[in-house]
């Protein structure tokens, strides 16, 4: 799961200093909210409108399908669990 939905996102952010890992992660954290989620981030809603479009065209998902969305969200908290373990 890691390889398919978290890793392009990863590599992504990388090269090009963006933010799309995190502003997944806290989308999920705000139940899909666009609003609090921009909020949160600081950021206009029509750029995390961009932000997750971005995400949707790198791995190849639709935030309209919840069989998506159930792995993206299994993905990214697994992603972060491990970041926490390796980080200790």
């Amino acid at each position: 799961m890691y390889k398919h939905f978290i890793f392009p996102l990863v590599t992504y952010d990388k090269k090009h200093d963006t933010h799309l890992v995190q502003t997944l992660s806290i989308f999920f954290s705000n139940k899909f909210s666009y609003t609090q989620t921009s909020k949160q981030l600081f950021i206009h809603i029509n750029t995390l409108r961009a932000r997750l479009k971005k995400i949707e065209e790198l791995i190849y998902v639709d935030f309209k399908n919840t069989d998506n969305l159930m792995n993206l969200y299994i993905a990214i908290r697994a992603y972060q669990s491990e970041k926490l373990i390796n980080k200790d």
